[in-house]
């Protein structure tokens, strides 16, 4: 398994960088720790490489649109209407970040965040972890997320699986978070 830390620029004054996993197929996996962002996943075949998701050669293509591509979104997914919900009986009022609505976590979600990043090359990952509290984004409680991109050593036919594990301090607002 080759592994690879390349630049990918800065936002937000803070080093964007990228985490490259690539096995004995030819089968690449890239992640940024800024958001969580799935970069690559490429393939080889018949020499020429193939690039399996929609994907940008800067941080610019993923800041610059309003599709959260290939992020991790979370504590929800999808809108929250007048960025207000119910729970427990009590209202919660969140930050707006589409109008007046929450869109995938709110302007200060997880697909906003840099993570903290751990390349373990033996098993061939990528583990990526952020806790948020409630003074971070406004959603009740506090949530660790910790996503882990797995790039299969020599398979093919299964070459990156990826997974979720979330664990909540308290009562929250919680939709499983997802790769948008």
């Amino acid at each position: 398994m080759r592994t690879l830390e390349t630049d990918f620029g800065q936002y937000k004054k803070q080093r964007v960088v990228k985490y490259t996993l690539e096995n004995q197929s030819g089968t690449r996996i890239s992640v940024l720790n800024f958001a969580g962002i799935w970069q690559e996943f490429s393939v080889l075949e018949k020499g020429q490489r193939r690039q399996l998701l929609l994907q940008g050669d800067r941080i610019k293509d993923y800041i610059n649109n309003d599709l959260y591509l290939n992020r991790v979104i979370a504590r929800t997914a999808g809108r929250i209407d007048q960025a207000r919900f119910v729970l427990k009986q009590k209202l919660i009022q969140t930050l707006p970040n589409e109008e007046a609505n929450s869109l995938h976590g709110g302007p200060k979600g997880f697909a906003q965040q840099f993570f903290n990043v751990t390349v373990n090359q033996e098993q061939g990952q990528i583990i990526l972890k952020k806790t948020l509290s409630e003074t971070d984004d406004s959603f009740p409680g506090t949530l660790e997320l910790t996503v882990s991109y797995t790039q299969l050593v020599a398979c093919r036919r299964q070459p990156c699986v990826w997974s979720i594990k979330e664990t909540r301090q308290s009562k929250t607002l919680s939709r499983s978070p997802i790769l948008n």
